[in-house]
């Protein structure tokens, strides 16, 4: 769920290109803002990990710990990165900012299938949805018969398993510099996303009206609707 995990790192890419082009690829998506909220809790708690209380650190992209930092929170960057779409599309300093060279380190054209998809997809709020989500799942990999709930299980939510460890909650005032870097990455996911990556040749969503939907959220602060609730 980290689409960081598909760049071109040590040729990965190149080699799944090369030697496996008939592979499907599943790669989930969140919103910034709780990704980054998600993964920070997430490390504290099962690698021991510690921030400054200011989490001002991951807004330096250059001492990036981890992955632990807002660049990697442009998503759209790195799904550019599987060559379905005219990366050019994308500012040239958010490739920059994740690919040291452009576009010498982007990986070429994959012809790998793609499905796209929002944790949010897997909340089971709708269970027709849901159901839906499920399905489409299976046709994309060509399985038959029966296939097991698709579920969300979040280890790294819930109490710390240290009283002394911190949990930090992204929609604290403090935070609010931070979240405007991470609007910044969400804001262009939604964009590019929406108008390019859905549209292009091999690339699958489930009900793609309602991941749209989930898209467009992305244009909004999650934590200006918490604090109006």
């Amino acid at each position: 769920k980290a689409p960081y995990d598909v760049t071109n790192k040590g040729d990965a890419l190149e080699s799944i290109n090369r030697y496996w082009p008939k592979t499907r690829l599943i790669i989930g998506i969140s919103h910034p803002v709780r990704w980054l909220e998600s993964f920070v809790n997430f490390r504290i708690q099962f690698h021991g990990f510690k921030f400054h209380d200011s989490l001002d650190g991951l807004r330096n992209d250059r001492s990036c710990i981890a992955l632990l930092c807002t660049k990697t929170a442009n998503f759209h960057v790195f799904l550019a990165g599987l060559g379905k779409t005219n990366a050019t599309f994308l500012d040239q300093a958010d490739m920059t900012a994740i690919y040291r060279t452009v576009p010498a380190n982007v990986p070429p054209r994959m012809s790998n299938e793609i499905f796209l998809y929002d944790m949010e997809q897997l909340s089971g709020y709708n269970a027709t949805r849901t159901a839906q989500f499920g399905r489409d799942v299976q046709n994309f990999l060509g399985l038959t018969g029966g296939m097991p709930p698709l579920v969300h299980e979040n280890k790294g939510k819930g109490e710390m398993k240290d009283g002394n460890l911190t949990y930090y909650d992204i929609c604290d005032a403090k935070y609010v510099d931070l979240r405007g870097d991470l609007m910044k990455a969400a804001r262009g996911a939604s964009l590019w996303i929406r108008r390019y990556f859905l549209g292009a040749d091999g690339v699958h969503v489930s009900l793609r009206d309602h991941f749209e939907d989930i898209m467009q959220s992305w244009m909004q602060d999650p934590c200006d609707k918490q604090h109006q609730s």
